[in-house]
């Protein structure tokens, strides 16, 4: 695969479906930047998809499968507790909590990690651009911001749940807020 004309790493190749990480020099020179994407395959070149780019565009990750509950792109999100358990609906989110959050395209991080590479587990490489995280409406305390440890290309928000937030089958709203750009998700707290 690839982007402006550079190999990007690839995660995972099926009939359908290609992921790859967009490589890090592909970020746009301007307001207007582009990227043109191109597979490769036994030396075949497929036609050019051209795409707008931005150093940052969060996604936050949502859970797709419950028993087909929850249609792609639609269920709530992919958070943690601190026990590395699931907030669902029946293990919701508590006020004061700190919760893990799994996104994509929050941009560079200090110090960088190349591009396909997995983010150190001994050192974090935390974010170079401020996010904002809101839930319900009051704004989050963050504890970190960066790249997953041992994940190539996932990054991870550690925010605490602000206080006045209720509990007991209620769905918040997250919104993630960087440079401009946005990305919503569901919490059960």
């Amino acid at each position: 695969m690839l982007v402006n004309g550079r190999y990007a790493p690839l995660s995972y190749v099926s009939p359908t479906q290609i992921n790859l990480l967009v490589p890090n020099a592909t970020g746009p020179i301007s307001t207007e930047s582009y990227a043109t994407f191109q597979v490769i395959n036994n030396n075949e070149a497929s036609n050019k998809v051209t795409v707008h780019t931005n150093y940052t565009a969060p996604g936050a990750f949502s859970l797709t499968s419950n028993g087909g509950t929850y249609p792609p792109a639609i269920g709530p999100a992919a958070v943690l507790h601190a026990d590395y358990s699931l907030v669902t609906q029946s293990n919701p989110a508590k006020a004061g909590e700190t919760l893990q959050l799994y996104l994509t395209g929050l941009g560079s991080v200090t110090p960088s990690v190349a591009d396909g590479a997995a983010a150190s587990t001994t050192t974090l490489s935390t974010v170079d651009e401020h996010i904002y995280v809101i839930v319900g409406g009051p704004q989050a305390n963050i504890a970190f911001a960066g790249l997953a440890p041992g994940f190539a290309g996932l990054y991870q928000i550690n925010f605490v749940v602000p206080s006045g937030i209720t509990t007991g089958s209620t769905v918040y709203l997250i919104v993630i807020t960087q440079d401009g750009y946005s990305a919503e998700a569901k919490l059960y707290t």
